[in-house]
């Protein structure tokens, strides 16, 4: 049993990698193989959508005749494919950067509207309020009006019963 999951396990494992490819690399036409072996470097110029560079490639065994950087072929077509992968790489970060603040600003404008919703309904519910309370305030004027007028007119009868009284 325990060969019979071996054996599966392998053949599994195996098959995913031979059917695995490698990631496919341009090659540059920087044939330096028939190039003599000379003291000066082979001048190319590259470019690449951000970027244009003047390289100069010598062979490996020789030395440079001034400090500085050189390049390895293989290790140029690297960088240039990541330089290549670079534009579309930010293209890309940018796009869903701008898709993350769209859909936030669209749920701030949606929050916006319910809050202007909910603001709205409290001020007219506040004015019913108001009005409920202005048409008590007017009751009572009304009230306080003929109070006065009923008070003043009881003490108006009551004085004149009591001048007539005195003077009867």
């Amino acid at each position: 049993m325990k060969l019979l999951s071996l054996g599966l396990t392998l053949s599994l494992f195996l098959s995913s990698i031979s059917h695995a490819e490698p990631y496919a690399l341009e090659e540059d036409n920087f044939d330096l193989e028939n190039q003599p072996i000379q003291w000066e470097p082979i001048q190319r110029h590259v470019s690449t959508p951000l970027i244009d560079l003047d390289l100069w490639i010598m062979h490996q065994t020789v030395p440079a005749p001034i400090p500085g950087y050189l390049l390895k072929k293989d290790d140029w077509i690297e960088i240039r494919r990541i330089l290549m992968d670079y534009g579309s790489e930010a293209e890309r970060i940018k796009s869903e950067e701008r898709r993350i603040c769209d859909s936030l600003l669209k749920e701030k404008d949606e929050s916006c509207a319910r809050q202007n919703k909910d603001l709205i309904k409290k001020i007219e519910e506040q004015d019913k309020v108001i009005i409920i309370k202005d048409n008590k305030i007017k009751d009572l004027h009304s009230d306080l009006f003929w109070t006065k007028t009923l008070s003043g007119t009881s003490v108006g009868l009551l004085i004149g019963l009591l001048v007539y009284q005195a003077v009867k």
